[in-house]
C-alpha cells in the first residue's frame, strides 16, 4: 500500500560536491554554512554539524519554523561523543557542554530554542538508509492530524580512529524539505520489494543523474525532487522503496 503526501520547500547544502553542479542546482557550496542569524549566545554551541542544520532551519520563512520536525542524523555530532569518551577514557572530568551537546536530539532541541518551536521533534537515527524511515515518521505525524511536517537531515565526516570502517559521508552536509498534507505536489512512496526478490522486481539503484555518485542519499534526493524526475528508488533496511510523483 502506497503512503501519499506533498513535498514542498526543499534544498540543501554541503562544503564539496564529486562534480559539478547543474546551474538550476537546488544544492548550496560553500566552505561554511551561514548560521549568522543565530544570536551568539546560542551560535557559540554549534559545531559545523550544528549550524548546517541551522542554515536549513533559517532559509525557511518565519511561519515554518514552528512546524514539527523530523531530525535525522547517521552519526550525530560524533565529534563530541568521541570527545567524552576520550576524557572518560582518561579518567578526566567530562565537559558538560560536550555532554549534553552529544545526545543525539541536541542540536535540533538549540534550533527549538531559537525559533521558539514547542511542536514535535522526532531524532532518528538510520545509518546511511534514513530517507525512508524520515518520510514514515513524517507521513505518521500528518496522520495524528499536523499539516506540514519539516525533514532535517545533516551530518559530518566522522573522526579519524572511525574512517576505516566508515568512510561516509566525505563532506559535511545538510538537507530539508518540508512533508505536507496538500493536494499539489503529491508523492506516493511504496515498498517495491525485499533484497532477495529485486531481481524480479522493477528497482533501479537510487539516483538522479550520471554525476551524482557519492553524494549522500539526502542530497540526491533534493537534486531529484528539483529534477522533475518520476520515480526515486531508494533501499532500506533489507528491501528497495520507491517514491513516485501522482
Amino acid at each position: 500500500m502506497a503512503v501519499k503526501f506533498g513535498i514542498s520547500d526543499w534544498s540543501g547544502w554541503t562544503t564539496a560536491t564529486p562534480a559539478p553542479l547543474a546551474a538550476d542546482s537546488p544544492l548550496r557550496v560553500s566552505d561554511a554554512p551561514d548560521a549568522s542569524a543565530i544570536p551568539a549566545l546560542l551560535r557559540r554551541r554549534l559545531n559545523t554539524l550544528g549550524r548546517a542544520a541551522a542554515a536549513e532551519l533559517l532559509r525557511l520563512p518565519d511561519s515554518e519554523h514552528h512546524t514539527p520536525v523530523v531530525y535525522s542524523s547517521r552519526h550525530g555530532d560524533i565529534e563530541r561523543t568521541l570527545s567524552v569518551l576520550l576524557e572518560l577514557a582518561r579518567d578526566e572530568s567530562v565537559s558538560p557542554m560536550n555532554f549534553s551537546l552529544a545526545v543525539h536530539n541536541a542540536i535540533p532541541g538549540i534550533l527549538s530554542i531559537h525559533s521558539g518551536n514547542t511542536a514535535n521533534i522526532t531524532s532518528l537515527a538510520a545509518l546511511e538508509e534514513s530517507l525512508v524511515p524520515a518520510l514514515l515518521e513524517a507521513a505518521g505525524m500528518l496522520q495524528e492530524g499536523h499539516q506540514r511536517v519539516l525533514c532535517l537531515f545533516a551530518d559530518v565526516p566522522v573522526p579519524d580512529i572511525y574512517r576505516p570502517c566508515c568512510p561516509e559521508p566525505a563532506a559535511p552536509y545538510a538537507a530539508s524539505f518540508i512533508v505536507s498534507a496538500a493536494a499539489d505536489d503529491r508523492f506516493s512512496l511504496e515498498f517495491v520489494a525485499a533484497e532477495e526478490g529485486a531481481r524480479d522486481a522493477d528497482v533501479h539503484k537510487a539516483s538522479v543523474a550520471p554525476d551524482s555518485p557519492g553524494r549522500p542519499e539526502a542530497l540526491r534526493f533534493v537534486e531529484y525532487l528539483s529534477s522533475g524526475a518520476h520515480r526515486f528508488d531508494t533501499r532500506h533496511n533489507g528491501g528497495f522503496w520507491a517514491l513516485t510523483r501522482s
